[in-house]
């Protein structure tokens, strides 16, 4: 029998750090995915991913500057734009918000959006 985490590997919601955030056909500004940690570490394409969840520990101004300094990226204008943003949108705007699901287990996580009544 095949593991379930084999199945469904865990991933995690990611921003594209150098994607020109300019509206596309549908109107998303902004590229998110959800993708497990070695896709992205993969850099493909061109894109540098930001785990979303790492912008919930930066709650000073200057904080995801100096991620993107560690990073390389101090100088990327479009990183610089789209990480600044994330952060505004989570700590000052407040319009943004999550829970953690602990279980990989994929029934129990369309129980829960079934239950939302998300699906």
């Amino acid at each position: 029998m095949v593991e379930q985490s084999e199945t469904f590997p865990p991933k995690k919601l990611h921003l594209d750090l150098v994607h020109e955030p300019t509206p596309d056909e549908e109107g998303a500004i902004y590229t998110f995915q959800f993708l497990t940690a070695e896709a992205a570490a993969a850099r493909a394409n061109g894109t540098i991913w930001f785990p979303v969840d790492r912008i919930f520990e930066m709650s000073e101004p200057s904080e995801p500057m100096v991620y993107l300094a560690q990073h390389g990226l101090g100088n990327n204008t479009c990183a610089v734009k789209s990480l600044h943003r994330l952060q505004q949108m989570v700590h000052n705007a407040l319009v943004i918000s999550y829970y953690e699901e602990e279980s990989q287990d994929i029934e129990r996580h369309l129980q829960v959006r079934h239950a939302a009544g998300t699906v």
